[in-house]
């Protein structure tokens, strides 16, 4: 039985769906012993606030939308903790603990015996993590190396991009610079932005099982130049100016 440990953040909007549709996968197979660490280390509250601002600002309609998808699920959240990620864990009876860094993600590796870790989250592993002798693979939502880094469904849309992509990576020290198991493209047209987050979110969990059923996960080393850029979190600038380009966020 593979003993995996799914790292994912302390986010209740697509973090909780892309855990439950896990969870679910797994337990059809039934060969897989699952723990979860929910990271703390990184808040999405101050992205949202910069979101609705820019709303205000720059595109009333999305501001509109925005709202209502943000209250819909906060309801939903307070209504019947569905989308409370310690509940999903749970309900399921999956163990779960909170990290907040690498000690603390070692310290869980340590009490779970760790085969493979699937992160989905914003922390950055240290050399330690990567002295434990597991398997680390990594959902990512852009295509490696031309949206390395932070938010690149985000920097796609940004970029007007008529495709965005999911991939799944080895995780190296380098920053999303590890081999690519998987990868596939998706059309942008009539699609908004969060709609792409959930479908990269839900897409992935197909993948990843998948995976992991397979005895040996071929993978290819994309060129990397030192040159390439990883991008970084968006600003209020950035976050004004995707609105002012009357591109679709909700």
């Amino acid at each position: 039985m593979k003993k995996i440990t799914l790292v994912i953040e302390n986010e209740s909007i697509f973090h909780s769906q892309y855990l439950k549709q896990l969870i679910k996968k797994f337990k059809v197979y039934n060969s897989y012993k699952i723990n979860v660490c929910i990271y703390f280390g990184s808040s999405v509250s101050d992205i949202n606030f910069k979101i609705i601002l820019s709303c205000l600002k720059f595109n009333f309609n999305q501001f509109i939308k925005g709202t209502k998808f943000f209250l819909v699920n906060f309801f939903k959240r307070m209504i019947n903790n569905e989308l409370n990620i310690k509940q999903i864990c749970k309900n399921n009876n999956i163990p779960y603990k909170k990290i907040f860094n690498n000690e603390d993600l070692i310290n869980c590796i340590n009490i779970f015996n760790t085969e493979y870790i699937i992160n989905a989250s914003s922390l950055i592993f240290s050399k330690d993590v990567f002295q434990k002798n597991i398997i680390m693979i990594n959902k990512h939502s852009g295509q490696i190396p031309k949206y390395m880094g932070s938010y690149p469904l985000f920097w796609s849309f940004y970029n007007s991009e008529d495709k965005f992509f999911i991939t799944i990576n080895f995780i190296e020290l380098a920053i999303d610079e590890g081999e690519v198991i998987y990868e596939k493209a998706f059309s942008t047209n009539n699609i908004s932005l969060i709609n792409c987050y959930f479908r990269s979110f839900i897409y992935s969990t197909y993948v990843i099982t998948n995976l992991l059923r397979k005895p040996i996960l071929t993978s290819v080393k994309k060129k990397i130049k030192q040159s390439s850029m990883k991008y970084r979190k968006p600003n209020q600038k950035d976050v004004d100016n995707f609105f002012k380009k009357k591109l679709s966020f909700f």
